[in-house]
């Protein structure tokens, strides 16, 4: 026999749980068995259907979901911190915060005249933690990923006596640095780009378009990428990509030197290889997220609300603190003006 999954779907939940959420938030019969992230619901909507499920899938586990007739008895002190230590024990701090987050909210929809101080008290003790836990990573400016990406273009360019394969994986990792310093989206996507589909030639240069259906949040994204990238992925796709075994049998971005596309694991392996010899330590995917949120708040402070779109975010809680004013589009173009910046003012110093 099977454990319980760790979210319970809607169809899955309690009548008791069901016919609560018909009574106060909204019929929950209309989501048939979709996933808990699903585009038809708001971004609040979603994480407390998803928060809700996360509570009553570790209730399953823990065999303790029909214990009480009503459903919200079951949430005690004690059965909480338990429920959080469980989220400890298996995900990233960040992760059971956003948990408890999104039960939180879902409590309070549910029963909004009930005191729920001492919930918030947990969720405030998890969200230090997390907070906590980011500061005691090194944070690489943003602007030396970026000029780290450049740097093993620019090598994969002048060492013509090394191999063309050897020189095809040093600019695809250059390029892959530099694109994902410019526009830090997270790894499942950066790994599955596909050109023409996700990478779009337009008038103006490059586009990264990645549909609602293929993003955490179920919102899409499209951003301009910066006309500084325009040459090197021209130059990537006419001379570079070729060399690879099997890429003209498959449209995405990053070609494997074994055939095929380079697969998400193996992208992660590529940045902390390329990272660890230019700083002594590897920097992962999402730390290119914490570098550009961080470089937005130390160099623009005034738009720091910014770096919410930027990422993707679906609440300014997860993206640190702030308010968020900008929509995608503006928030792209309000990063590339930061980072042109930053280079211009490197440049001068080097010179």
């Amino acid at each position: 026999m099977h454990p319980p999954p760790i979210t319970l779907l809607p169809t899955d939940w309690p009548a008791a749980d069901r016919r609560l959420w018909d009574s106060c938030v909204g019929s929950i019969q209309e989501l048939g068995d979709l996933k808990p992230l699903d585009a038809k619901l708001q971004p609040s909507e979603t994480w407390q259907v998803r928060g809700y499920g996360q509570w009553l899938g570790y209730l399953a586990r823990k065999g303790k979901l029909d214990e009480s007739p009503l459903p919200l008895d079951r949430l005690t002190p004690e059965s909480v911190q338990g429920y959080v230590d469980s989220l400890r024990s298996r995900v990233k701090v960040t992760t059971a915060y956003l948990s408890i987050l999104g039960l939180r909210r879902a409590v309070c929809s549910l029963a909004p005249e009930t005191d729920w101080d001492w919930l918030r008290e947990i969720e405030r003790k998890v969200y230090r933690l997390a907070r906590g836990q980011r500061s005691d990573h090194a944070v690489v400016p943003i602007e030396w990923l970026y000029l780290l990406g450049e740097h093993l273009m620019s090598r994969a360019d002048h060492e013509v006596k090394s191999l063309p394969r050897k020189r095809g994986v040093l600019y695809r990792d250059g390029l892959l640095i530099a694109l994902l310093a410019a526009r830090p989206i997270r790894r499942k996507n950066i790994s599955a780009l596909r050109i023409r589909r996700h990478l779009i030639k337009t008038a103006n240069g490059w586009t990264l378009f990645v549909p609602a259906t293929e993003t955490k949040h179920r919102r899409s994204i499209e951003f301009p990428l910066p006309t500084e990238l325009t040459r090197p992925i021209d130059r990537f796709l006419s001379i570079y990509r070729p060399n690879f075994p099997g890429a003209d049998e498959h449209d995405f971005l990053w070609p494997a030197c074994t055939g095929g596309p380079l697969l998400e694991p193996s992208v992660s392996q590529a940045l902390a290889r390329r990272t660890r010899a230019a700083f002594g330590f590897c920097v992962g995917p999402n730390s290119f997220r914490v570098s550009a949120a961080t470089s937005i708040a130390i160099h623009d402070p005034v738009n720091v609300a910014t770096a919410t779109r930027l990422l993707g975010h679906t609440w300014i809680k997860t993206t640190g603190l702030y308010y968020n004013r900008a929509t995608t589009k503006d928030a792209s173009r309000r990063y590339q003006r930061h980072l042109e910046a930053l280079r211009k003012r490197l440049d001068l110093q080097a010179r």
